[in-house]
């Protein structure tokens, strides 16, 4: 194998371990926090759908504004909630996030100007990121393995 192949695959598996650590982090913290933190029925202050243009092409992204109360003080939150690729594919997740509608939050105790909407649909999109996280560090993993294989590094024969 050549040094080019080389360095394409020991950096791919660089990159995709780094993705894999970073999401698996992030976002097993966020799902444990769903689980931990406690919830309040909060309310839909706004929602819109912004064009986000990017090196990949035009996407839409689905920012929610929402209050909830903890304690009796009222505090407000923001969250980015999906990026999508149509206006209609925006438009008819929108619907979930009306004007007014009542959705959870969760807060952290400690601080709860910290908060994050912790609704089902969110769960299980943070559930297939962890997910996600877990499959892309294994096949980092694996990928790591055989470049060091390549170089002679790791000394692994089929049988």
């Amino acid at each position: 194998m050549d040094w080019v192949s080389v360095l394409f695959w020991d950096g791919s598996a660089i990159f995709c371990l780094l993705v894999g650590i970073r999401t698996l982090i992030i976002e097993f913290h966020r799902f444990y926090w769903v689980h931990t933190w406690p919830a309040v029925r909060g309310t839909i202050t706004y929602s819109e759908g912004t064009e986000n243009r990017d090196g990949d092409g035009e996407t839409y992204l689905l920012t929610a504004r929402y209050a909830y109360r903890v304690n009796n003080y009222r505090y407000f939150g923001r969250e980015d909630v999906d990026s999508l690729s149509t206006e209609r594919a925006v438009a008819k997740r929108a619907e979930y996030y009306l004007h007014s509608a009542e959705i959870a939050v969760a807060y952290n105790p400690f601080k709860p100007q910290q908060s994050f909407l912790a609704d089902s649909r969110r769960q299980r999109l943070l559930l297939w990121t962890v997910v996600y996280g877990i499959f892309t560090l294994v096949f980092g993993i694996v990928m790591a393995i055989g470049a060091l294989n390549s170089i002679g590094v790791l000394k692994i024969s089929p049988r």
